[in-house]
């Protein structure tokens, strides 16, 4: 192992851009990959990037490549350090018809390939941060958090394996992140086959219902006994997502109750406005979880397929309803659920949606396996990431944790 210098190892450093929100002459289009869009594109997802329109003098200089990383260099709370990565594929770089850049809050990082394997990079750079190592790179001006680049590069040094070493480690992490990836991906596709099944069904139904006749809104449930039960936080509440995939405990003491099955909107700027929503089958039968105060609870009634008020909740028709009746300031409007109440749903006739629903129910089990599984996968690698870095565990070892994994 050699001691190395974080700059040593990097053939190319460059902020980002954000360039015009419209097209003009001399501007060329690209994507942007923003501090809001880590979450996905750490699934290799990129399809929400925001297009932007910017110089071609800007985009030649700071073009995405597989391989490269990019760093959030401003942004974070007051929980999270600035200083998160993402590992540019060959494959985000492929599926997008032009050009990706860092946004103007984010880094370029090229790694030198002479010396260090960017797969194994940024999967240091995940351990170092797991490990609060950014917090003392990070200063801040004006509410917002910034990582001082220039002092990390000069000042953070770490052991650097062999290439050979990099590559093995890598090639035992990399595969749990890749199936993550296609279960993800999966579950999204799942989504999409969903809304536009029940899109055609309800184009065609020839009976309209008011919402409050075929879903519970808001419905009661008993307080939990017990000295913790299970809660899903707002943070954890997926935007324009169908599945949760985190959730903890705490005491049971307010919020909303709700149970598998349950369809959950939020209802507060700017979560409303961000489509925070889910389809609740996480929990044990019976189960009693706890929420946000802000959120809006819609369940089926008898005979209507479980799904269904996440489809109609989740319409551009109805959130365009729902935005209408807004109550409170700009910065802090709710929706309120009883002005939902005579929302009209068209309801195709009882054989089809007999028919939907033993169809949905199917591939729902199949999407929130494929959500096990890479929760699974995930507590895999972030337990052996740490081992790997720091050679408490062979590589060989660790593939053998990861062949009865994958």
């Amino acid at each position: 192992m050699t001691n190395v210098n974080f700059g040593q190892i990097v053939e190319k450093v460059i902020g980002g851009g954000w360039g015009e929100e419209h097209p003009s002459s001399g501007l060329t289009p690209v994507r942007v990959l923003r501090g809001a869009d880590f979450p996905a594109a750490q699934h290799k997802n990129i399809g929400k990037l925001p297009c932007r329109y910017e110089k071609e003098k800007v985009v030649d200089s700071r073009t995405l490549r597989a391989g490269d990383i990019v760093l959030e260099i401003s942004g974070g709370t007051k929980d999270r350090p600035t200083g998160r990565t993402v590992l540019i594929s060959a494959d985000m770089v492929s599926k997008s018809n032009i050009d990706l850049i860092p946004a103007s809050f984010c880094r370029l990082i090229r790694p030198d390939h002479n010396f260090v394997d960017s797969r194994w990079l940024y999967y240091h750079l995940q351990n170092w941060w797991n490990q609060g190592g950014s917090w003392e790179y990070q200063n801040q001006s004006t509410g917002i958090s910034n990582f001082q680049y220039k002092l990390f590069s000069e000042t953070y040094t770490f052991r650097l394996p062999s290439f050979h070493t990099q590559e093995s480690v890598a090639n035992v992490l990399a595969p749990l992140d890749d199936k993550i990836a296609a279960n993800t991906q999966a579950i999204e596709v799942g989504r999409e086959l969903l809304r536009s099944r029940w899109n055609r069904l309800s184009k065609d139904a020839s009976t309209v219902f008011d919402l409050q006749d075929i879903v519970d809104i808001n419905p009661k449930l008993p307080t939990v006994k017990e000295p913790t039960a299970p809660y899903l936080d707002m943070k954890n509440l997926p935007e324009r997502g169908l599945l949760v995939t985190e959730w903890g405990e705490r005491d049971p003491k307010g919020g909303a109750r709700f149970q598998n099955g349950d369809t959950l909107l939020a209802r507060i700027t700017p979560c409303f406005e961000n489509g925070k929503a889910a389809w609740v089958d996480f929990l044990e039968e019976d189960e009693i979880c706890y929420g946000s105060t802000e959120y809006i609870v819609l369940r089926a009634r008898h005979e209507i397929p479980p799904v269904v008020p996440y489809l109609v909740g989740t319409s551009d028709r109805f959130r365009e309803f729902a935005s209408q009746r807004r109550t409170g300031t700009s910065g802090r409007q709710r929706v309120q659920a009883k002005e939902l109440a005579d929302y009209s749903v068209p309801l195709p006739d009882p054989e089809r949606l007999k028919e939907f629903e033993e169809f949905s129910d199917a591939l729902l089990r199949r999407l929130g396996a494929a959500r096990n599984e890479s929760r699974t996968l995930a507590a895999a690698r972030d337990e052996l990431l740490p081992l790997l870095m720091s050679g408490k565990i062979t590589v060989r070892d660790a593939e053998k944790r990861v062949e009865k994994e994958v």
